[in-house]
């Protein structure tokens, strides 16, 4: 997945999931007090939030915060009889902060939590961000991929005996 934004000075990706999620390459601080929209902001308050982009921010609690300083992942147990997991793996950019939260379901029939994962970038305006991330799923806990890495321009993938090179600019 390549996610290419500009303009303005913050920029925002999402990924969310159900099931029992699992970090790789994350030193997560502990969870926050409020939401994502700040330590005053409770679940639920968006009117509080004056920047109506970020009023869906007041929809997710328990708020943990990593810098990684290479690729990470996110893995889910999706939670089926084929033990099927869902698996991110975020390559660029650099410069990103991660953040985990929960979120809850829309719904008041059917309650349910999940996992939402987001890489945050900030600085000076117009903000260039180029956000690559690789998905596999899988199942019975032998993931397709053998390994990810990033080569000038791109990235690597090799599945047993085939190398692929996904080639993309960094910069919008």
């Amino acid at each position: 997945d390549v996610f290419r934004v500009q303009g303005g000075s913050e920029h925002y990706w999402a990924f969310h999931a159900l099931g029992k999620m699992a970090t790789t390459g994350l030193d997560l601080g502990a969870p926050e007090p409020g939401t994502l929209a700040g330590p005053d902001v409770a679940y639920g308050e968006s009117g509080k939030v004056k920047d109506r982009a970020k009023q869906a921010f007041a929809l997710l609690e328990q708020v943990r915060r990593a810098n990684p300083s290479g690729p990470w992942s996110c893995e889910w147990r999706l939670g089926d009889d084929l033990d099927t997991r869902l698996r991110f793996t975020m390559v660029a950019p650099d410069s990103v902060e991660a953040l985990l939260a929960k979120g809850h379901s829309p719904s008041a029939g059917s309650p349910y939590e999940f996992d939402v994962v987001l890489a945050a970038r900030s600085g000076k305006a117009p903000l260039a961000s180029t956000f690559v991330s690789v998905i596999e799923i899988y199942k019975g806990g032998q993931r397709v991929l053998d390994t990810i890495e990033t080569v000038p321009g791109g990235l690597r993938v090799t599945v047993g005996d085939r190398t692929d090179t996904i080639l993309y600019e960094r910069t919008p």
